[in-house]
């Protein structure tokens, strides 16, 4: 769009439009809260959505890390989209460990075990299962237990 900006309203109205046409719900405030974080969400997803003008777009680490921090306390999959306003096109950024389960959710509207818990489809549903604590030391160890349990499910 040469010549004029675009307003808030528009992106509000945009992301609104991005998130229904995904499944999602918008989040109120694009997630600047208390509770609700990041741009949209259902049951089994949340997303960060970006949306530009140009013909290219610069993702920042922290972004990515605050989804997928997001994610976790929310127990979904987390999906970073990049919208180029031009032409219309979205484009999906998820880890390489989500990939399955992504896949699976996007051609079925659902996944059966949400792999943020741990991803660990093993457990009996009476067996306890971790509790996720707040501080940075166990979010560390949460996610070096996810990573390795998500490197022997590639071995197999």
């Amino acid at each position: 769009m040469k010549g004029r900006q675009r307003t808030g309203k528009f992106y509000y109205e945009n992301e609104a439009r991005v998130m229904k046409s995904l499944g999602l719900s918008q989040t109120k405030g694009s997630g600047n809260g208390e509770v609700e974080k990041e741009d949209g969400q259902n049951e089994f997803v949340i997303a960060q959505l970006k949306s530009t003008d140009k013909n290219s777009f610069t993702i920042k680490r922290i972004d990515i890390d605050k989804l997928e921090y997001n994610a976790g306390v929310a127990r979904k999959i987390p999906i970073f989209i990049v919208e180029f306003l031009q032409d219309g096109k979205l484009y999906f950024l998820a880890s390489m460990h989500d990939i399955p389960e992504l896949a699976k959710y996007l051609e079925t509207g659902k996944v059966e075990i949400n792999p943020i818990i741990c991803g660990n489809d093993d457990w009996d549903d009476n067996e306890a299962k971790p509790v996720i604590s707040s501080s940075s030391k166990s979010r560390q160890a949460y996610q070096k237990e996810r990573d390795k349990r998500y490197a022997e499910r590639g071995k197999k």
